[in-house]
């Protein structure tokens, strides 16, 4: 046997041996909980236009852009996010002038979990706004 092929250690023994994988465990981190808010990967269908209710289609706030009201639910928009997937807002979060990073619950993870990485990398804590 070739005396070049020998694995030096233990744990470099492991990693060019068959069969050895890694698999990530299921979590219940935080970045990883369900949005409060339900998302469609297509628009859904039973929109209406009603007149008793200020009209705040096409507003824009953060990343979702208004598409409608959604119908039998009170209150309740449906919003496109800029990934393409839609989700639910009510009239207050689209009206608030505060919610400038508003956006669809997988751009949501997704800033977690660039934040986390963020910290582990650095060390640095920083405010997920910086990821959205």
């Amino acid at each position: 046997m070739n005396r070049y092929l020998v694995p030096i250690n233990k744990t470099a023994a492991l990693v060019v041996s068959k069969g050895v994988h890694f698999e990530v465990e299921n979590s219940n981190h935080d970045e990883f909980k369900k949005s409060p808010y339900p998302t469609w990967k297509k628009r859904p269908s039973s929109l209406f236009h009603n007149s008793d209710f200020e009209d705040l289609t096409g507003r824009k706030q953060g990343k979702l852009t208004v598409i409608g009201l959604l119908k039998g639910v009170y209150n309740k928009w449906v919003c496109r996010c800029i990934c393409g997937n839609y989700t639910l807002r009510r009239a207050k979060a689209i009206r608030n002038i505060n919610n400038k990073f508003d956006c669809c619950g997988e751009c949501r993870k997704l800033a977690q979990v660039k934040r986390n990485y963020v910290y582990k990398t650095t060390g640095k804590d920083q405010d997920i706004n910086n990821f959205y």
